[in-house]
Formats: C-alpha cells, sequence, structure tokens
C-alpha cells in the first residue's frame, strides 16, 4: 500500500494552484499567538521571515519549501512529536506539533503534507471555535493514528482532484504530465495509478464527503482543495459551494476559512 501522505505532498508540488505558496504563508502567519504554552504565530512568522517569503521580486514562495520548513517547525515545537500523535496528544492548535511532526520522518514528500497538515489544522480549528463561541479553548479533533492520518490524505487528495476537474481542464494530456511530475518525486505505480485513476473519475463531491468524521477534517479537507484551484471560473465556485453543502460546513466556517488563505469568501 503506497503511503498516501507522501504522495498529497508530491501532488501539492506538482499540481497546486499557482497562489497556493502565497495562501498558505498567509494562513501561517495567521496562526493563533499561544496555545499549550506555545508561541505558534511568532515562530512561524519568525520561520517565514527567514527564506520563506516571496523573492526578491515579490514571486509566490515556494510551496515545497515553505510547507516542508513550516513541518520542520512542527517537530521542534514538540518534545517528542512521535509518541504525541501515538498517544493521541496534541501540543499545539491544529496538530502542529503532534499531527504534522509525526509525518516528518518519512522524508520529501511526507514534510510537505505534514506542513499543509499543520496549517490547514490551525486554519480548521480557527474557523470552527470561533463558529462555536469558544475560541482559545478546546483540542482540535485530530487523527490518533497512521490509519487515520492515511485515512485523511487521501480524503485531501480526492478533494483536491476533484476541484482540479471543475473548470473541466484536467485532459489525458495533463494527467500525463502529472503523473510524470509524480514519477519524478519517486512515486511508485501504485500511487501513480491511484491518482490516474481519481483522475479519470467524474467528480462524486457526496461520496467525498461521506467518508469525513468530523466537522475539524472537514474544515481541513474543505482548505485542501482550495490549494488546488485558483476560484477564478464560476465553474469552480459552484463546485466549492457543492462541496460546502456536502460538507455541510456553516457559512461562517467558510468565510473564515477564505479569510484566512487570502480568499474573497
Amino acid at each position: 500500500m503506497f503511503d498516501a501522505t507522501r504522495l498529497l505532498g508530491a501532488l501539492l508540488e506538482s499540481r497546486a494552484a499557482p497562489s497556493a505558496g502565497q495562501r498558505v504563508q498567509r494562513a501561517a502567519e495567521a496562526a493563533p499567538g499561544t496555545f499549550g504554552g506555545l508561541d505558534i504565530g511568532g515562530m512561524l512568522g519568525g520561520l517565514l521571515g527567514k527564506g520563506g517569503g516571496a523573492g526578491a521580486g515579490g514571486g509566490s514562495p515556494d510551496l515545497g519549501g515553505l510547507l516542508g520548513r513550516l513541518g520542520g517547525m512542527a517537530r521542534q515545537a514538540a518534545q517528542d512529536p512521535v509518541s504525541e500523535v501515538k498517544g493521541n496528544n496534541p501540543v499545539a492548535v491544529g496538530g502542529l506539533g503532534a499531527l504534522a511532526g509525526g509525518l516528518l520522518g518519512r522524508g520529501g514528500g511526507g514534510a510537505v503534507a505534514g506542513g499543509v497538515l499543520a496549517v490547514l489544522g490551525s486554519l480548521a480549528w480557527q474557523a470552527m471555535q470561533a463558529q462555536q463561541g469558544a475560541a482559545g479553548s478546546g483540542a482540535a479533533a485530530l487523527p490518533a493514528n497512521e490509519a487515520e492520518i492515511q485515512h485523511e490524505a487521501r480524503l485531501m487528495l480526492r478533494a483536491m482532484i476533484q476541484a482540479a476537474q471543475a473548470d473541466g481542464q484536467v485532459d489525458r494530456a495533463e494527467i500525463g504530465r502529472i503523473l510524470d511530475r509524480l514519477r519524478e518525486h519517486g512515486e511508485d505505480a501504485e500511487a501513480r495509478a491511484f491518482i490516474e485513476a481519481e483522475m479519470l473519475k467524474a467528480p462524486d463531491v457526496e461520496a467525498l464527503a461521506a467518508e469525513v468524521r468530523s466537522p475539524e477534517q472537514a474544515a481541513r479537507i474543505y482548505g485542501a482543495a482550495l490549494l488546488a484551484i485558483e476560484v477564478d471560473t464560476p465553474a469552480e465556485r459552484g463546485h466549492l459551494a457543492h462541496l460546502a453543502s456536502a460538507l455541510r460546513l456553516p457559512s461562517e466556517v467558510i468565510a473564515r476559512i477564505h479569510q484566512g488563505l487570502g480568499l474573497p469568501a
């Protein structure tokens, strides 16, 4: 069985929206200031200020490099992140220390996936807590073990692919280019076959939503879909509205996720 977290990282580097790096940086810098004794906002701001931002010309930051650095920060934020994942004891909002840190030992795409799970986890936690009127308290509902982490990574992969299919521009030529890039990233035949099969399927938002296990996970899955597209066509906006409805995400949560990623609601 292929590692879905590694594949998620490779797909993010191969097929994320051009502005995804800027969105992730914005969301990371806006992370809550303090949680569990950790200055999350300050740590991220300092990290991104050391070569993690846009280039001198003002272009979009490199998504893979940015997420890898965020994953490295997450690992340092926890005393023992791998054990924390196994013990279901997150030490930072959205799993910045525990969830993301537990993926880093895999290197490559695993570290990238850890970074995006950290950022989307933080973003989802903020959105859900604010909507519930209890910001700053409680714990994020996070994957508690390897099987749950793999399950969520697969859902994110499917959400990204379905979003990319929304405007009908993912044809066989594009699929071939993506598979070639995944091969360059070292993804094996089984992983590439999974991506190809998903890209050849008609999008099924309801089937995807039926596998989501919590409101916080729904928010993270929605955020992953946003990283795959520019959200600049009616078809993409229609797909996102359909996805939000299927995931049963309140409009206030959707608005906060969009705001956190620098997108119009």
